[in-house]
């Protein structure tokens, strides 16, 4: 996955950050999708505790892009769970343990 960093160039420069700033945040960033990429590849990804609030679905749908099988248990059931669920709808390769861990 490659960014161009003329993407971030805009929003950084609004807040002041110099063109090392910008460089070094981009080649980090690069290095850590490449590193995950590599890390996750053929392995199956276990996200304990979905919730309500949102994060864990950001986390499982940027995870979730890495992995052939992604796994979401949570004590909740899925009537309780549903929005969170729904939102994770599109992504095939995650399978639900929900109502037990």
């Amino acid at each position: 996955m490659k960014y161009s960093i003329a993407i971030f160039w805009h929003y950084f420069a609004l807040y002041g950050y110099s063109i090392q700033f910008i460089y070094k945040w981009y080649r980090i960033v690069s290095m850590h999708l490449k590193m995950i990429t590599e890390d996750f590849k053929n392995k199956n990804i276990v996200l304990v505790g979905l919730g309500l609030q949102g994060g864990a679905v950001s986390v499982a749908k940027f995870l979730s892009r890495f992995t052939s099988r992604f796994v979401i248990t949570d004590l909740k059931k899925e009537a309780e769970l549903r929005p969170s669920v729904e939102a994770l709808s599109h992504i095939q390769n995650i399978h639900y343990e929900l109502g037990a861990h």
